[in-house]
């Protein structure tokens, strides 16, 4: 027998975290795959002869649940100081709920494409239960009612409610769960135009993504009294829009004039002759017509050599316990 220096409450916390990470990346599995083996605790020597044989979506929804559950039986609502970013309470109960409403969807919830058994019990539940949107409504709420979370307002800097401030914030109400990064310019040097230096950009969002953003009154651009111009696309859109995407003639910092420039995708506005293609043209630089601009850092742009967000990156957000519960 042998004895661990560990802590009582490391022990506790060490346990909460491998129980809760065993869930999730189980939930991954399910998620792409279907039902798959369920191994445990069980542990095999090398020579032993590990179980291949897949168990149902229902086991699988079952066996994570009673993961999170127990997981979160010894982890706090919430981690802080040197510990956040750390799997918490408030962790399990929201990878709980995403997983019920994800069960509890037409995609799953008797309505795979498989029709026949053994396929149909692997890919879903064989049969159509609507009480299993109840189930995923209650988890939700259980991660309301802790009052721990909450949206990040920030309607000063930008409107928006602070959707554009909070995936530059480390540590911020929002965030339930999320990968840990030291200060970094990972997204901005994919995801930036050509002109800001970057040779190789990419995740260039569809003209489907784009349309999919509504007018700023809320209504959907295909509504006819949303007010959108087709001649005129981009105006009066739902801040979000240019908070994610960067389209023609959108206003970037750019080093080294530290002012907002347009991006010519189209057409070089500030030269209407001006017919040769720049670097950030369509079929130049994007070929969709767009760049992403979700989650970059528009300061970094004038302060490339000297700077880094503090960004981490999102796994679990509020903002999606509430869309889960609606």
């Amino acid at each position: 027998m042998y004895l661990t220096p560990l802590s009582d409450s490391l022990k506790r916390r060490t346990k909460g975290e491998a129980l809760f990470l065993r869930a999730w990346y189980y939930a991954i599995l399910l998620r792409h795959y279907g039902g798959v083996p369920i191994i445990g605790d069980t542990l095999y020597h090398s020579t032993d002869t590990i179980p291949s044989v897949r168990n149902t979506y229902a086991d699988c929804v079952n066996y994570i649940i009673s993961q999170c559950d127990s997981a979160e039986a010894y982890l706090p609502v919430t981690q802080s100081g040197l510990l956040y970013g750390r799997a918490s309470g408030g962790a399990c109960m929201a990878l709980k709920a995403r997983v019920l409403l994800e069960a509890a969807s037409p995609l799953f919830n008797g309505g795979q494409i498989a029709t026949s058994e053994p396929l149909k019990s692997l890919t879903g539940y064989p049969d159509y239960d609507k009480r299993r949107w109840e189930l995923a409504m209650n988890a939700a709420e259980d991660v309301i009612r802790t009052s721990a979370y909450s949206l990040y307002v920030d309607n000063a800097t930008a409107p928006g409610y602070g959707f554009e401030q909070v995936f530059l914030i480390r540590n911020n109400s929002e965030y339930i769960f999320a990968r840990m990064e030291g200060n970094n310019k990972d997204l901005e040097s994919i995801w930036f135009p050509p002109t800001f230096g970057v040779d190789n950009p990419g995740a260039y969002p569809y003209l489907e993504t784009a349309q999919a953003f509504g007018m700023s009154n809320g209504l959907l651009i295909t509504d006819p009294n949303s007010g959108y111009d087709p001649a005129h696309p981009y105006d009066h859109r739902d801040p979000r829009f240019d908070y994610s995407i960067t389209h023609d003639q959108s206003l970037i910092n750019h080093y080294p004039e530290f002012q907002k420039i347009p991006v010519n995708i189209y057409v070089d506005s500030t030269n209407p002759s001006h017919v040769v293609a720049g670097l950030d043209a369509v079929y130049n630089g994007t070929p969709t017509g767009f760049y992403t601009n979700k989650m970059c850092d528009d300061g970094l742009a004038i302060q490339w050599f000297t700077y880094a967000t503090p960004r981490c990156f999102p796994l679990i957000r509020y903002a999606e316990i509430l869309l889960d519960y609606t």
